[in-house]
């Protein structure tokens, strides 16, 4: 018989036991392993957050129905291949194939469930649109018209159009082309035909604008609005001269640089490309500044062209440089460009646009026919897989989405390229850019009438 004292002691014994046992299986959990019943083996797993607009959508993986909805934080998720659905009455399909790594989170929180019938609305049905911009950090829009008459618009976000600009009355044959907006929107830059003659205006506000080609002899050249400060201009001529233009005080500061094919200013920096010249027979990238002039070359290799785009973004993992040459159509990126010894990487050598998503995380770029993106914090690629022949623009609508026009077709697609769906009516022939317009709506223009398609109900 067992006496009191050892069966105190087993019990003690036992109780210990569970409480290890028990922290290591708290502890292997917390690291992303789960405890198999049906082989007895502890196996690694990962984390999948899922959530869609609107939410309560059924929520099928790998084919069948579980018992959750949206939103979902799926613990413990099997590693491997995972495929979501999610589904709900009256809204479509919304699918997501990923790979569950162990101890990561995998993403599906994004899905946007787009209703089976979308609704459209359309503005300004007097007037024939010719342009569609939008700021970066605004949610206005700005338009030009061409019938009956050529002027400028903003719409903000209930869609309330206000007549920014159009030409003297009695000025004879004109158009408006080339519209751009700084960051905020608070100015304008667009080129004004009347006749033969054509002039680059700079519009501040409401009726009010400065003509640049007659005030201060900008006819030709590239024009940049500085990011940091709304009052500057930084001026390519046609000679290849760098100088930054101060609009309120309409003067033209010195030479920064000479022999400058493209640009990217940040601030009082500007990244720029050199051409050749009698001391280099290759195009140089270098760093300027537009107070000093002061130029910091930056050594990388650069691929040669007689023109290229760039294109700045920054995110969690540091500071970013896009650089395409047109001619080459190698796109490359450069991480720090302002450290001495930046690193670069060549995502494509046959792209010829590209785009960075407003939280600087992804780029997307156009590569044979093909959208491609590339996250530059996870270091992730992902091939959109879908044809996009006669592409004609494209924008993001959020940092997960973007919103495409192509073969005349107004289409929505995840960044990962799945989802790609229609969303122009049908009938459409959609020719300008489609722009995030709020948190429901696209704007775009379709045979020159101006509409926006809902994306989301409440």
């Amino acid at each position: 018989m067992i006496s009191k004292q050892t069966q105190k002691a087993a019990s003690y014994i036992f109780a210990i036991l569970a409480i290890v046992l028990g922290s290591i299986f708290l502890v292997a959990f917390a690291q992303g392993y789960r405890y198999d019943f049906l082989t007895g083996q502890i196996k690694e797993s990962g984390l999948v957050l899922v959530d869609s607009k609107p939410n309560n959508a059924d929520i099928y993986i790998n084919g069948k129905q579980s018992k959750y909805a949206t939103p979902l934080r799926l613990t413990n998720a099997p590693i491997g291949p995972m495929n979501i659905e999610l589904v709900r009455p009256e809204f479509r399909l919304w699918k997501k194939s990923l790979t569950v790594q162990a101890q990561q989170v995998s993403f599906a929180d994004y899905a946007i469930l787009l209703p089976q019938k979308l609704k459209y609305t359309s503005y300004l049905t007097d007037y024939k649109v010719a342009e569609l911009v939008q700021p970066q950090k605004q949610r206005r829009s700005f338009i030009i018209t061409t019938k009956p008459e050529a002027a400028i618009w903003q719409l903000d976000n209930n869609q309330n159009p206000t007549k920014l600009y159009a030409p003297p009355p009695n000025s004879g044959d004109t158009d408006l082309t080339g519209l751009s907006v700084n960051a905020d929107g608070s100015r304008l830059l667009v080129n004004l035909r009347t006749g033969t003659s054509v002039s680059k205006l700079v519009i501040t506000e409401q009726d009010a604008s400065l003509n640049l080609s007659a005030n201060l002899q900008i006819a030709s050249g590239s024009l940049s609005f500085n990011p940091s400060n709304n009052n500057e201009l930084y001026w390519i001529s046609q000679e290849g001269l760098l100088r930054k233009v101060n609009i309120d005080k309409q003067t033209i500061g010195p030479v920064l640089a000479q022999n400058v094919v493209a640009m990217q200013p940040e601030g009082s920096q500007i990244y720029a490309v050199l051409g050749p010249d009698a001391n280099s027979t290759k195009a140089t990238l270098w760093r300027i500044d537009g107070n000093s002039a002061r130029k910091t070359a930056i050594n990388i290799v650069m691929p040669q062209s007689p023109s290229y785009t760039l294109a700045l973004s920054a995110d969690r993992a540091g500071d970013y440089l896009a650089l395409l040459s047109t001619a080459t159509k190698e796109l490359i990126i450069i991480r720090n460009p302002a450290d001495d010894k930046p690193k670069t990487g060549l995502l494509s050598k046959t792209a010829t646009t590209f785009s960075i998503s407003k939280n600087g995380q992804r780029i997307v770029y156009d590569s044979a026919d093909k959208l491609k993106t590339y996250d530059l914090e996870q270091a992730e690629r992902f091939d959109f897989g879908v044809n996009i022949s006669n592409l004609q623009s494209w924008s993001w609508y959020d940092d997960n989405h973007l919103a495409i026009v192509a073969n005349n077709q107004l289409r929505f697609i995840d960044y990962d390229g799945q989802n790609d769906q229609i969303v122009s009516d049908r009938g459409d022939s959609v020719s300008a850019g489609a722009l995030h317009d709020n948190d429901k709506d696209i704007l775009f223009v379709s045979s020159g009438l101006l509409r926006t398609v809902r994306l989301t109900q409440d």
